[in-house]
């Protein structure tokens, strides 16, 4: 493999001018991928399996595409998994798995490597959030942070099973990107110029230690430390601003010490590995940066994958330089994806022997006091050179201390120096023994006897017990310990409501992984619930927390979403909680639906409305459009549905689009509102918040406050109209040709009519002649009469009758 890479070197030197058109002698193509032309393209991530094989994953606007790029000269797609469609996608790996966010809904998702280059497929979803633009995985200490994820605050999950993630604190303000490196986490977040330091060796109790405020900043968009942690790179993805090098050796006292920028200005993201930075610089491509003397940053090398002349947010999105073998991937959003060689990407000496492949280190009950290695010997030098058997031995450290030397082609080892129930690192280093050249190490951990901790129980299910005011909890025990060794040791389920230890159930080794379940009293109202479990060691070790159940939500039911977004309440696809609503009725926070063309989606989970018929129940909540964000357009709509006994959701109010107003409240009676022949008094009755626009575009900013359903409140809520007047709109556009859209406001419900006439008072069209509910609509003129025959041009006059009120406008069509 290294062979072909210096072949194409000296090849490309001396035909350099043919590379000057797109990339620098130094950075050579290796291969382009643009199997999805019509789709785009967004970011990249690599991975290398134990066997040493590399892989890119690419993510594309409706899936990830899997490519086995091991071998120079036959790189191919192994596999193309779809996903939710969306135009960002980002993409991490942990162990053998991949893990996958995008911007509209469907949470994460899981996928397995560990069939590759066979195949990869996918083993489940993360629901714990709808949606997150970037996501990060810290893998030293298995923990996945999220950014974005239903209310903007950082997520941090626990990978301890990495096809179970589990949510274990959210903190933090809103970022737009993670990375973290020995317990140091740098936020970029966004538009407050600001990028901050977080030490986060506690992911329970993180602390904010230090705060980098950019002078004439742009989007604070991306960090990354180097190896030491003592230089940060930061980019600001805003035309004009500088990628920018910076001396973090003391955080309290943060200088800059270089700024560099590519050709078209713009810069996306930046990376370092090794003395080098490597951005993804839009339309200039791939840029490498030299950075062994931080206060003289120099551009080495470039391969441009948009050749086309401009600027702006296209060409280069991604890049990937972490392979030991020199390549780079680089994800164009139009071209696809481009695999370069560049030197200063490899690691370890050419004449230097490859790493031993596929270490790994086992112990579990059986043996708790030994752990056996196993790897496979390598077979060439890193230029390609194969090596003999006998010229090669492998030496093993534990925990860097060496323990043991084993000759090429024997390929395993017993410790025996080991404790029960203790943490080692071991390491496998190849040594050509004439020489004494050596290979990069790789490394290996395990615990003597299997990992004390075990992996958490799943939920299956919460519903009410058999006695009143109990809950009935039904669960998986796990079988296997965090390390995926067996387990012989359950002790107990711990059963934590709100995070508060409720109860204790005791189990026992044979009952692992069997199903329980245990009734327990639940405190009055609505309350999350999972599980912890427990081990017979003593102390006991307790698992991370299980997936997060809700009871049955209690009414009356009222959220102020001061404290963030609680996904026990709902089900969420893309809305957030932030403060970016102007004068809400109480606190700073509400609730926030945007997006892009079916826009945000928000649904209350299920409650039991039986038996509440003909008592005035009532929905109430308060609404913005516009906040300190964008004005919804005249085509953008926040609509309310209600969910009936069958099953179907029933639009039972909505809001057309127009600028930045005070918070003004609604009040739906459920008695009165549609049901389409079914009942909205019933065991499972939802409510739904959805924004959306009649085209395609981005749908601007709605908010809603205060929302609360039950029986009618005598203190604290002002009885007002809904919704607020009775209104016929100017129709948009006027003049028009050939349609033009009428919006109008209902504020009581009964029979309405929206009908057109002529400059000689005859009547042209019939738009609307129905019984309708409260609230606000729209309908669009074709410029046709009743029967469908185009009328001609001139001075056309709608008149909207309703609740014995009355309004007429005046339109003008030109042909």
């Amino acid at each position: 493999m290294r062979t072909m890479c210096l072949l194409l070197i000296a090849f490309f030197m001396l035909f350099s001018s043919l590379c000057l058109a797109q990339g620098t002698p130094n950075v050579i193509l290796l291969k382009q991928f643009n199997l999805y032309p019509n789709d785009g393209y967004s970011d990249v991530w690599g991975y290398t399996a134990p066997d040493g094989r590399e892989y890119a994953l690419h993510g594309g606007r409706t899936g990830t595409g899997i490519y086995d790029i091991s071998d120079d000269s036959n790189m191919y797609e192994v596999t193309f998994i779809p996903n939710a469609t969306s135009d960002w996608k980002d993409l991490k790996v942990y162990q053998h798995y991949a893990y996958v966010v995008n911007e509209e809904t469907g949470g994460m998702e899981i996928i397995d490597l560990s069939d590759l280059p066979n195949s990869a497929s996918v083993i489940g979803f993360y629901n714990g959030f709808s949606t997150s633009h970037n996501i990060y995985i810290d893998e030293a200490n298995g923990l996945l942070y999220a950014e974005g994820a239903n209310g903007g605050a950082v997520k941090i999950l626990s990978l301890a099973d990495p096809e179970n993630p589990v949510q274990i604190n959210s903190f933090a303000p809103a970022c737009h990107d993670i990375y973290v490196q020995d317990n140091m986490m740098v936020l970029s977040e966004g538009n407050t110029n600001t990028f901050s330091f977080w030490d986060v060796s506690d992911p329970l109790a993180p602390l904010e230690v230090s705060s980098l405020v950019v002078p004439s900043s742009g989007y604070c968009h991306n960090a990354w430390f180097n190896k030491g942690g003592d230089i940060l790179v930061t980019t600001e993805e805003t035309t004009g601003n500088t990628i920018k090098i910076w001396d973090t050796s003391d955080l309290g006292n943060i200088t800059l010490l270089d700024e560099v920028l590519g050709p078209n200005n713009l810069a996306h993201n930046a990376f370092i590995k090794g003395d080098y930075i490597y951005v993804s610089h839009y339309s200039a491509g791939l840029i490498i940066y030299d950075i062994s003397d931080p206060s003289n940053v120099l551009e080495v090398g470039s391969y441009d994958t948009y050749p086309t002349n401009g600027g702006g947010f296209k060409g280069a999105w991604g890049a990937y330089p972490f392979f030991a073998s020199g390549k780079v991937l680089i994800s164009d959003i139009e071209n696809g994806l481009f695999v370069v060689y560049f030197e200063g990407a490899v690691e370890g000496d050419l004449l230097d022997p490859s790493s031993p492949l596929n270490l790994s280190a086992y112990s579990d009950y059986t043996t708790p006091a030994s752990v056996a290695l196993d790897w496979n010997d390598p077979s060439e030098l890193n230029d390609g050179t194969p090596i003999n058997p006998a010229d090669l031995a492998i030496d093993i450290l534990r925990d860097g201390n060496p323990i043991a030397t084993v000759n090429g082609g024997v390929e395993n080892y017993t410790d025996t120096g080991v404790q029960d129930g203790q943490s080692y690192v071991y390491t496998a280093i190849s040594r050509i023994t004439a020489t004494d050249s050596t290979s990069l190490p790789i490394t290996s951990t395990v615990y003597a006897g299997g990992a004390p901790e075990p992996r958490t129980a799943t939920v299956m299910s919460l519903q009410a017990g058999l006695i009143s005011g109990e809950l009935e909890i039904k669960w998986q025990n796990p079988s296997r310990n965090i390390d995926g060794t067996p387990m012989d040791d359950l002790a107990g389920i711990n059963i934590y409501e709100d995070g508060v230890l409720l109860s204790s159930v005791s189990v026992a080794s044979p009952d692992t992984g069997s199903v329980d379940s245990a009734s327990f009293t639940a405190s009055p109202g609505t309350h999350s619930y999972y599980l912890t479990v427990l081990d017979n060691e003593s102390p006991q070790n307790e698992s991370f927390a299980s997936n997060i159940v809700t009871s049955p939500l209690a009414l009356p039911f009222n959220d102020s979403f001061e404290n963030g977004l609680n996904i026990s309440f709902y089900e969420n696809q893309g809305a957030e909680v932030n403060n970016l609503s102007v004068n809400p009725p109480s606190g700073t926070m509400a609730l926030n639906l945007n997006g892009t063309g079916g826009g945000d989606q928000i649904a209350l989970r299920p409650v039991d409305l039986s038996g509440a018929e003909g008592l005035g129940y009532l929905i109430e909540f308060w609404y913005q459009p516009q906040g300190s964000g964008d004005s919804p357009e005249w085509d953008e709509y926040l609509l309310v549905q209600c969910r009936n006994d069958l099953g179907n959701w029933i639009p039972v109010y909505q809001l057309i689009g127009e600028e930045l107003k005070p918070f003004e409240l609604v009040q739906l009676e459920i008695d009165n509102l549609p049901n389409s022949g079914g009942t909205l008094f019933h065991s499972d009755f939802q409510v739904r918040f959805q924004s959306f626009s009649q085209s395609a575009g981005e749908v601007d900013d709605w908010f809603i406050d205060d929302f609360y359903i039950g029986p009618p409140q005598t203190v604290g809520t002002e009885p007002e109209i809904q919704p607020t007047g009775f209104e016929l709109m100017a129709n948009y556009p006027n003049p028009f040709n050939p349609t033009t859209t009428i919006a109008y406001r209902i504020s009581e419900a009964g029979t309405a009519s929206l009908i057109l006439y002529n400059s000689l008072g005859e009547q042209v069209r019939t738009l609307l002649n129905t019984t309708i509910q409260p609230g606000e609509y729209r309908v669009e003129w074709d410029g046709k009469d009743d029967s469908g025959k185009s009328v001609v041009s001139g001075v056309y006059f709608y008149r909207l009758e309703s609740a014995g009120q009355n309004r007429t406008r005046k339109m003008v069509l030109l042909r």
